[in-house]
């Protein structure tokens, strides 16, 4: 499955640092990001628009295979 949304930071810890991520959707949703690296990683893509693939993986969760960022070049980051 691809969608398409905006990387955004769901959770923090108490030093501020970003524990879990959601990608808003288009068409208002949100769905809860599960990667194989930790949030941290992929905290100089917040706030943009990628395009991710992946499964979903119950009520509100994406598991994700690969991140894109949507830019001029499209960079792989996954």
């Amino acid at each position: 499955m691809r969608i398409e949304g905006i990387l955004l930071p769901s959770d923090w810890d108490e030093d501020g640092q970003v524990t879990a991520l959601i990608l808003a959707t288009p068409d208002e949703g949100e769905l809860r990001i599960e990667y194989h690296q930790a949030p941290a990683h992929l905290e100089k893509y917040l706030r943009q628009k990628v395009i991710v693939d992946g499964k979903i993986a119950g009520t509100g969760l994406l598991k994700i295979d690969t991140i894109k960022v949507c830019s001029p070049d499209l960079m792989s980051i996954g």
